[in-house]
């Protein structure tokens, strides 16, 4: 009895040590999970109120076929983006009038997948390099380095038409498109979910799905390099979305276009699509899809935002005193945005106008004249 009395006491010590040892990690967990979401609200805090979206663009686990059908498991591991909201005002869409996207990428190519609800799915245009957003179309717009210039542009309608073209600077500074710039590399399907050109059915959507060879999209990136884990890309999207009217006109109906709506990822508080400082950011991860990445945050987003403020307001100046100025307190900038910065801002006229110098963690940001926000990597 007494060795069975003792087998027992043993066994009833080694699992109130069991249960002791289950609620000191339960508590240890409960303690990491606490600490992580306060990081989490705490670095969600931190951001400033302007900061635009990021979306997060994996690697891929299987071969991507352009087809319209986003049918590869790497498509339907990837993460969508938000619904797209008013260019101008940021307000919401409505159902039936949503857009998202989804990217992933390879050694090879950038790939994104768009989807665009449409109760009457239209298009006309048929010729290359057409001016597609004068129709129902769904526009890419990318800047790799982030500076302002030599950026692309894709825009693609719902008949598989396509006019890609390169900006050498925004049209504020002057800018000039060039079309006859062709991504040799590119590869483009649609898919639609209804009919094309008939009012009388009633449609639910269609799919864009496009690869971006990486050799064309790094002519506009400043080391001429695929991206590396964690890097940012500037970049945006944009959707016109026409209504369409039957008019009758002498006895004929025809369809006729009018009030357009400008859906963005990023809003940008106004109907030009062409600020760059403005668009969100691209953040590439080595990691397959399907597996998590943490948010890598521009810590230098500030500082280029109080550039591009002195940019602007040196453009006011110039239209009232027909010259630059070069004494940051006669500018319309709070001064705080200036302490703000580590060393502050270093305003210096060149000989073709002026520049403006701040230190960033890892490198010089300088903003002139012409819009070109330049970085100078710390050596």
């Amino acid at each position: 009895m007494l060795p069975m009395m003792i087998e027992c006491y043993s066994a009833l010590l080694s699992y109130t040590a069991i249960v002791r040892d289950t609620i000191r990690e339960s508590r240890k967990c409960i303690f990491l999970i606490f600490n992580l979401l306060i990081f989490s609200l705490s670095t969600k805090a931190q951001l400033p109120a302007n900061y635009p979206e990021t979306y997060i663009c994996y690697q891929t686990e299987d071969a991507i076929i352009i087809d319209g059908k986003l049918s590869e498991k790497s498509w339907k591991k990837a993460p969508w983006s938000i619904y797209f909201s008013d260019l101008e005002n940021g307000s919401a869409a409505e159902k039936g009038e949503r857009t998202r996207f989804k990217m992933l990428w390879d050694d090879n190519y950038l790939y994104l997948a768009g989807e665009l609800e449409e109760t009457d799915i239209r298009g006309e245009m048929t010729e290359r390099e057409s001016r597609l957003y004068e129709e129902n179309a769904f526009e890419f717009f990318l800047d790799p380095d982030g500076d302002n210039h030599n950026y692309m542009e894709l825009e693609i309608n719902a008949l598989n038409t396509i006019w890609d073209l390169k900006m050498n600077k925004p049209y504020r500074d002057g800018g000039q498109l060039n079309d006859a710039w062709n991504m040799r590399g590119l590869k483009t399907a649609i898919q639609l979910c209804g009919s094309l050109n008939d009012p009388k059915k009633k449609d639910k959507k269609w799919y864009v799905e496009a690869a971006f060879a990486w050799e064309d999209l790094l002519e506009m990136a400043q080391y001429r390099s695929k991206p590396w884990n964690g890097a940012l890309w500037k970049m945006n999207f944009l959707r016109t979305d026409w209504e369409h009217v039957v008019v009758n006109n002498d006895g004929e109906k025809r369809v006729q276009r009018k009030n357009c709506k400008f859906w963005a990822w990023q809003p940008v508080g106004a109907i030009n699509m062409h600020q760059p400082e403005k668009w969100a950011y691209l953040q590439f991860s080595k990691n397959k899809v399907g597996e998590s990445t943490v948010v890598v945050q521009d810590l230098d987003f500030e500082l280029k935002m109080t550039l591009m403020e002195i940019y602007e307001q040196q453009k006011r100046y110039f239209l009232k005193h027909k010259k630059y100025c070069f004494d940051l307190k006669k500018l319309d900038i709070e001064q705080n945005k200036i302490s703000k910065i580590e060393g502050g801002v270093r305003l210096e006229e060149t000989k073709t106008a002026y520049e403006a110098k701040a230190n960033g963690l890892k490198a010089i940001y300088v903003i002139r004249e012409n819009g070109q926000l330049q970085r100078i990597d710390y050596r």
